[in-house]
């Protein structure tokens, strides 16, 4: 718990002010989640859609609607706008305790929570608006039920349906997806095969 804190403090100090400047893609998620928010609608009047347009591309659905509940509690600022990173930068911490606890030990995963806590690069986009942060907690989690599925084939369901939320986070994700399965049932196959 005291590296959660820890993990929290280093991400929630001077949140709107470090990093400096708002990027725009942050914008574009605070503010797609803002009008979900009120209306219901993107920034194009498109209700509730999978996909977000914005500044010449699209943005991914998670990140987007992730948003949404802070925007609701604290406005449409700089500060609500990268609290969903602080919210998924916390859950790769955890989930990392818990992937280092079942490949060693409790000692292993605290250690691997309190690396990853202090991490630099991990705390930046811990503290920006990103679709970023969120694949890689999502993905932290296919990584976490791959790992348990060798000891309970109950978490083969659980795999497959967050490998296919994974996808909706960030654009990189459709390749690395992919790639992560097919390495998936190549290495636990039998595993696999013999699942009812």
């Amino acid at each position: 718990s005291l590296i959660l804190v820890l993990a929290f403090a280093l991400r929630i100090y001077r949140l709107p002010e470090v990093p400096s400047g708002f990027f725009a893609d942050e914008t574009s998620i605070g503010y797609n989640a803002y009008t979900i928010f009120t209306t219901g609608k993107d920034e194009y009047g498109i209700p509730y859609p999978t996909f977000f347009r914005s500044f010449g591309d699209y943005k991914h659905p998670i990140p987007i609607y992730s948003t949404v509940p802070f925007v609701a509690l604290f406005g449409l600022t700089e500060f609500s706008a990268r609290l969903q990173s602080i919210f998924y930068g916390t859950i790769i911490i955890i989930l990392l305790y818990l992937i280092g606890k079942e490949m060693s030990s409790k000692n292993g995963g605290l250690w691997s929570a309190l690396a990853a806590t202090t991490m630099p690069w991990l705390i930046h986009y811990s503290r920006i608006g990103f679709e970023f942060i969120t694949y890689a907690a999502f993905f932290s989690f296919c990584l976490y039920v791959l790992i348990k599925i060798e000891k309970n084939q109950n978490y083969i369901v659980p795999f497959f349906i967050s490998l296919g939320l994974t996808i909706y986070t960030y654009q990189p994700a459709k390749l690395i997806v992919f790639l992560f399965l097919f390495g998936a049932l190549l290495i636990y196959r039998k595993i696999f095969i013999l699942y009812k």
